[in-house]
């Protein structure tokens, strides 16, 4: 089975592992893994990525709307001169027109049924962990003013950690807690300069990606020396396996930040198909869920963890995450001018109303995790086809729940951060410069 995303070919070998491998015609490299490892290569100067890509927009901004009917009727009259202002003008690498806020009808409503049928869960620790959340940050040097601080707060880290792990309590917790709060505060790195050249970018990474085998230096950078501490009480137990797959994992990530910003650097946008496969392995649930094993104690075999139907489930969740993120920050990230986000993607690529958009990512949305119960309900099957030994059972079903937190925690976290607020967006970027 074949499919080709622009500049991507990938091609799906139907067998035990469900093995894949990736082509990319501008750079002729294969590349394999039985652990799922996809490296993208979004390359833009192939001849298939120009056709497929948009060219970088117009300088010139459409006029500012008079009234919202007006507006309405230009959002379904999108042409080639751009979008409306009040939509967040033409999608340009430069920001040099930023994007006046949203009309009140186009926003995006709060508290979405989002169809996400797990039960809500949270650990009975979360108070005691959100009491001294703050304390590992502040160690490493990562929040340098009361008011990163404040918004630190708001975002609420403890209680997505505390979603995200509902059975773990006392130092178990406070490491997923120091998780969430260093994926934040890395991902604002990126909000400035960082995000939009790509040789900053992959120096940024690869400070971090170098202590993934070895320990920081004290002349590393500070968020790579709390990412060293992360990645050692992380790796406290686990087995050697766990400790490759993970880090595989934690590359995949990081490689993602270059991509993005060499796409933003040039303007080019994403289909729908390329954001959510580069997406979903950029988004941070893998290292999410490979933290639920650590936490919990549990191991699913290397060999089961690649199979075709597990990595199924992975990918829902991650992708369901991706989708439900998109919605959340996607006035946020307009604002900022950011491409890559699937709400802005959809009324680009497809030129629907933003209406349209929400209602088609509710359906996708619902269509993933609709087949996620299909595939979980085939969980004791694929146990029996390996034969697996009861505890092997149990750390499989484990695994499953860390996916289903993973994707309701995520829904129940979002509706009480801050981490989306608007007015925090200029603070922000005055950070990240």
């Amino acid at each position: 089975m074949e499919h080709v995303y622009s500049n991507i070919c990938v091609l799906v070998i139907q067998g035990p592992l469900d093995s894949v491998a990736r082509i990319s015609p501008a750079r002729g490299v294969v590349l394999t893994s039985s652990t799922r490892r996809e490296i993208l290569s979004l390359d833009p100067r192939a001849p298939s990525a120009r056709s497929r890509f948009p060219l970088r927009a117009p300088d010139s901004v459409a006029r500012t709307c008079r009234s919202r009917t007006r507006c309405h009727r230009r959002a379904r009259r999108r042409d080639e001169r751009g979008r409306c202002s009040a939509h967040g003008g033409p999608w340009g690498a430069s920001g040099a027109d930023r994007p006046r806020p949203l009309c009140e009808e186009e926003a995006v409503p709060r508290g979405i049924d989002l169809h996400i049928p797990f039960p809500c869960r949270i650990s009975r620790d979360v108070d005691r962990a959100r009491d001294r959340h703050l304390h590992w940050p502040r160690s490493h040097g990562l929040l340098g003013t009361e008011e990163a601080a404040r918004r630190h707060t708001g975002a609420r880290y403890a209680e997505l950690a505390a979603r995200f792990y509902p059975d773990a309590v006392g130092d178990d917790l406070d490491l997923g807690v120091d998780l969430m709060s260093w994926f934040f505060l890395f991902d604002d790195m990126f909000d400035g300069p960082a995000g939009e050249d790509p040789a900053r970018a992959r120096a940024l990474v690869e400070s971090v990606a170098r202590v993934l085998g070895r320990p920081a230096a004290p002349s590393d950078a500070p968020v790579a020396r709390a990412f060293s501490d992360l990645w050692r009480r992380s790796c406290d137990g686990m087995f050697p396996q766990w400790r490759h797959r993970a880090a595989e994992h934690w590359r995949t990530y990081l490689s993602g930040y270059v991509i993005e910003a060499r796409h933003r650097q040039r303007g080019l946008m994403p289909t729908v198909e390329e954001h959510l496969l580069l997406r979903r392995e950029t988004i941070g649930v893998y290292p999410t869920v490979d933290l639920a094993e650590r936490i919990g104690r549990f191991e699913v075999p290397e060999y089961v963890y690649a199979d075709g139907r597990l990595t199924a489930m992975r990918h829902i969740a991650a992708e369901v995450d991706t989708i439900h993120n998109d919605l959340c920050s996607v006035e946020k990230e307009e604002a900022r001018g950011e491409i890559h986000n699937l709400l802005l993607i959809l009324e680009r690529r497809r030129r629907c109303t933003r209406a349209e958009a929400v209602e088609e990512m509710r359906r996708m949305i619902r269509s993933r995790t609709e087949r996620f119960l299909v595939l979980e309900a085939g969980l004791p099957g694929l146990c029996d086809s390996y034969r697996l030994t009861e505890a092997q059972r149990v750390s499989v079903r484990r695994f499953a729940d860390s996916l289903r937190s993973a994707m309701r925690g995520d829904y129940d976290w979002a509706e009480q951060s801050g981490r989306y607020a608007t007015e925090n967006i200029p603070r922000e970027q005055e950070a990240a410069s």
